[in-house]
């Protein structure tokens, strides 16, 4: 069934159900999966960084948030202490703002 509802990727609300159900009720391998997601999309050396392209990201970005997908992956990085994932989490944050600064105004972003 888990199959089934991820062919389209990983929403970072499913992620985060995911994260919550397996750890309140011990669902190891639901809580697993969760965690290589957000491990794989994330990645904690900058060698791992250089090596993932664009279209190999397994999270994507839902629409109904008010937020960005990446400040919600920061969020649950925090909430369940997976700090290796805040370093490029932060990054990505930064870029996305960035980019979408620079392009809003005629200021440079610095």
């Amino acid at each position: 069934m888990l199959k089934r509802i991820v062919d389209n990727g990983f929403s970072v609300r499913l992620l985060g159900s995911m994260l919550r159900l397996g750890n309140k009720y011990a669902i190891d391998h639901i809580e697993n999966k969760a965690l290589r997601v957000l491990h794989h999309d994330y990645p904690k050396t900058l060698e791992e960084w250089d090596a993932l392209s664009h279209d190999q990201f397994q999270i994507r970005n839902d629409p109904q948030l008010r937020s960005s997908t990446t400040s919600e992956v920061i969020s649950i990085g925090h909430e369940f202490q997976l700090y290796t994932i805040l370093p490029a989490a932060y990054a990505r944050y930064l870029n996305q703002r960035l980019l979408v600064g620079s392009f809003r105004s005629n200021t440079p972003w610095y």
